[in-house]
């Protein structure tokens, strides 16, 4: 379109009429004005996104308003003018007007031409839209792939979709995606109707914090064995808790009982670094074999390092178990509520502002074993000679910064736990006299609080710092025995890393703990317990000492790790520890090199060759530094290992892993034979030396797309010790060396909610010494026993079958789980120990655990 500007610069200079309309009527008293209706169009050539133009020109109008003739002064283009000529003619005005009537006249004109703009595309109404959540959480899905009338779309980041154009009539959509059942709906769209939808997918596991299978990234740590939650809470035998689930891995030994004791590649439970969120923690479990102290649902994921481990981890000689908890939801309101035959648990989250920036979790447990074993006991006729009142409880809660997208993260948290556990014979004064204790009482606590922080530094640098305050206390007493030890602990961590280019970066960080302990004590130190004639008394043969310590310890630990890629075969990661510990007066330094090498055999990289090498060092546990209890100069505990590993990546889900390993370890702490009470020897020296030697294969199926998972894990191990004051003995086994470790997880998911899984575990008997008889000793009025070599012998292999059963109902924001978790279903009895008669002529086992179903049930919402 063009736009007319009528320029009367000077209508009375405007070229004026004929000759005789001015006689007539002397000068105008009125303009000619334009009438509306009517525009120059834009010329066709050049059309749409074509030049702006401009002409000016000479116009006559005749008395009645019309226009007679077009002069053209000028125009920026001819085709400009050419239009104005055509088009010009067609303008009407009110005519120009003297004193007398209308006259003619000439008026100056500028015309300006403006191209159009193109048309807008027409906006088609949005006729689908809505939301993909997940059935029995309510939770947002992004990354839905959604299709209908042949489009096709992904919901966003709050799980939205919306479809236009879509035409009238009946219309089916289909919501499909990795690790969720797909779903069909069909929806009838009348004339000019939107209809929005709220769709909920059922997962194929019945954890929402399933695995996510990434790209595999190379990591000094040539084995690190992760554990995500789909299959933490799922292994058979460990109703439901995550952390249970190592002991099913390569390279651990199976402990008695119910287990709880991490013994990793021929170590000792001490030797081996337990993590929760990068820092140590006393305990993993409740009464050292129960379930763990974490609530299940606050656990990410579990790295089991069992040796090679790099400089990143330190004080820990034999293997590392890294619990990492997940950060809290605040996506949406939400909870849920588990009850099992042993406790009962609440997990509450949900954001705490508006944005979505911050995020809170809280959850808790508390058991009620004690208010169930009173009716156990008296069903077998136990319950009026003993009372038995476990009880635990555990408890976190964390504030989380959690804005999507932004460089930063952090948050703070607070856990800790409680055990007691109360053993009361109905009649103290009996017990006694039958040389019982009357009864036992243990009590253990912690609590930390943690803080981290975590910062992205442009592309090539992230930093990271963390801070805990800790406090623990451990005590108990057995008839006249009783303990009471406490430990405060402040830690600060921090780490850089830094990638120079893609084939070099940088990790370093410092590590400081201070600790401060006390005891509280009065036990026996001089004597040894003797199997007595029945009815002599507690406590006859031995004298107890009041002990009353306390020291303080400081460590301080310098890392640095360098990831070099001279190819795309071979990634090197040289590194080095420094571990400081200030103990008492003591002050005790030690370099720990550590050196990892991975070669890709293949460019995929599913082919992997790695070897190990490195020092690693622990500080002796506080009562080993003790005045009383042990030697304020004890030496750190000290290791070689080597590793060679092959890994086979057959699909991204599928992978087989072979381990050979060696560890070698001196200064190790035995009793000193030639300690007497009031010498000058000590009690314990560093005169112990072990080895550890062996092959760890893992074949695993992790979780994704197919209904199975699980893992087959052999171990076959042999570790020795030797006790440099007792070299007559030689080497010996391990006490709990196991020669043969077959672990077979497996589990199946049907659908519609079901799941189902199995263990199957075959393990070599653990070494026994052969008690070939005793003597009796008026001294002390108790038998001492003739023994042949030290641990000669083995307990008979141990078997065990573990089979669980769940069943998954989801509704659209809630949804119920009840499980049935039964150990032992064969009922197999497996010898845990051998029991002697007090002058040792008879034995008999002390079997393990028998059958034993646990039933639970959960709500989430």
């Amino acid at each position: 379109m063009s736009t007319t500007l009528l320029n009367l610069i000077m209508v009375s200079a405007v070229l004026a009429a004929p000759p005789a309309a001015k006689k007539a009527g002397g000068g105008l008293i009125k303009g000619p004005a334009v009438l509306p209706g009517f525009r120059v169009p834009y010329p066709d050539p050049p059309g749409i996104g074509g030049p702006d133009g401009r002409c000016e020109a000479l116009i006559d109008i005749d008395e009645m308003g019309s226009v007679k003739r077009i002069e053209i002064q000028q125009c920026s283009e001819p085709v400009f003018a050419a239009q104005l000529l055509d088009h010009g003619p067609n303008y009407r005005f009110s005519p120009g007007a003297t004193a007398e009537g209308p006259v003619p006249v000439r008026i100056r004109w500028e015309e300006v031409f403006v191209a159009p703009e193109p048309p807008k595309p027409k906006v088609q109404q949005i006729r689908l839209l809505g939301r993909v959540r997940e059935a029995g959480t309510g939770v947002v899905l992004p990354g839905i792939e959604v299709t209908v009338a042949g489009q096709r779309q992904e919901t966003d980041e709050k799980g939205k979709f919306e479809f236009r154009g879509t035409g009238n009539g009946s219309h089916t959509l289909v919501f499909s995606a990795d690790g969720y059942h797909a779903k069909k709906q069909t929806i009838m769209l009348a004339p000019k109707e939107q209809v929005e939808l709220n769709v909920y997918l059922r997962p194929t596991a019945a954890n929402r914090f399933v695995a996510v299978v990434k790209k595999r990234k190379e990591e000094p740590s040539i084995v690190r064995r992760t554990l995500h939650a789909e299959e933490l809470t799922r292994v058979p035998g460990t109703m439901g808790d995550p952390i249970r689930a190592v002991e099913r891995l390569p390279g651990v030994a199976r402990a008695p009982f119910f287990g709880g004791a991490l013994i990793v590649r021929g170590g000792q439970t001490e030797d081996t670094g337990v993590h929760i969120d990068g820092f140590q923690v006393p305990l993993l479990f409740h009464f050292g074999g129960g379930p763990s102290i974490i609530h299940p649902d606050l656990v990410e994921q579990i790295d089991f390092l069992p040796g090679g481990f790099s400089s990143e981890y330190g004080r820990a000689i034999a293997g590392i178990i890294d619990v990492k908890t997940r950060r809290a939801d605040g996506s949406r309101f939400g909870g849920k509520i588990d009850i099992d035959l042993l406790d009962s648990g609440l997990r509450l989250e949900g954001p705490v502002d508006g944005r979505g920036h911050w995020a809170a979790a809280f959850t808790a447990r508390r058991s009620y074993i004690d208010q169930l074993l009173p009716f156990a006991l008296d069903a077998v006729g136990a319950g009026s000679e003993v009372r038995v009142q476990p009880v635990y409880w555990d408890y976190q809660a964390r504030l989380d910064y959690v804005k999507p997208g932004s460089p930063r993260r952090g948050g703070v948290r607070l856990y800790g736990s409680d055990d007691v556990f109360r053993l009361v014979s109905a009649d103290e004064e009996a017990a006694r006299r039958e040389g019982r204790p009357p009864g036992v009482g243990i009590h253990t606590r912690f609590h930390h609080l943690i803080g981290d922080y975590e910062q992205r530094l442009g592309r090539a640098t992230r930093l990271r710092a963390d801070m805990k305050l800790g406090t623990t206390r451990t005590g108990g007493d057995i008839g006249d025995i009783r303990w009471d030890l406490g430990f405060l602990a402040a830690a600060l961590r921090g780490q850089l890393r830094h990638r120079f280019h893609k084939g070099l970066e940088v990790t370093t960080g410092i590590a400081i703990e201070d600790q401060y302990w006390t005891s509280d004590a009065r036990i026996p130190v001089n004597s040894t317990l003797e199997r007595r004639f029945p009815g002599s008394d507690l406590g006859d043969d031995f004298a107890l000492t009041e002990i009353t310590e306390n020291g303080n310890g400081l460590g301080v630990d310098g890392y640095f790790t360098l990831h070099w890629k001279p190819d795309g075969e071979i990634d090197l990661f040289p590194g080095l520890r420094l571990h400081t510990s200030h103990w008492g007066n003591q002050s005790r330094v030690a370099l720990e090199p550590r050196l990892s090498l991975q070669v890709k055999l293949d460019p995929e990289g599913r082919h992997r060759l790695k070897f190990q090498s490195g020092h690693y060092t622990r500080m002796p546990q506080p009562q080993e530094v003790s005045n009383t209890l042990g030697d304020p100069d004890l030496e750190l505990v000290k290791a070689w290992q080597y590793g060679i590993g092959y890994e086979i990546e057959i699909d991204p889900y599928l992978t087989t892993d072979l381990q050979l390993y060696y560890r070698r370890m001196w200064d190790g702490i035995t009793n000193n034979r030639n300690y007497v009470n009031g010498g000058s020897e000590p009690r314990i020296h560093n005169e112990g030396w072990g080895r550890a030697y062996g092959m760890e294969l893992m074949v695993r199926a992790n979780p994704g797309p197919k209904p199975y998972y699980g893992w087959i894990a052999y171990t076959l191990n042999r570790s020795e010790l030797y006790d440099g004051d007792r070299p007559e003995d030689g080497w010996t086994l391990f006490g709990l060396d196991q020669t043969h470790i077959l672990n077979t997880v497996l589990g199946y998911k049907f659908g519609f909610g079901w799941v189902t899984g199995l263990t199957i575990r075959l393990v070599s008997g653990t070494p026994t010494t052969t008690l070939e008889g005793a003597r009796f000793d008026v001294d002390t009025g108790g038998y001492r026993a003739f023994r042949s070599e030290l641990n000669d012998s083995r307990t008979p292999p141990f078997f065990q079958i573990d089979w669980r059963i769940e069943k998954r109902i989801a509704r659209a924001r809630t949804a119920w789980v009840w499980y049935l978790d039964v150990m032992n279903l064969t009922n197999h009895e497996n010898t845990e120990f051998y029991i002697y008669q007090y002058d040792y002529r008879a034995r008999s086992s002390l079997p393990g655990l028998p059958f034993f179903p646990s039933f639970g049930v959960e709500y989430t919402w």
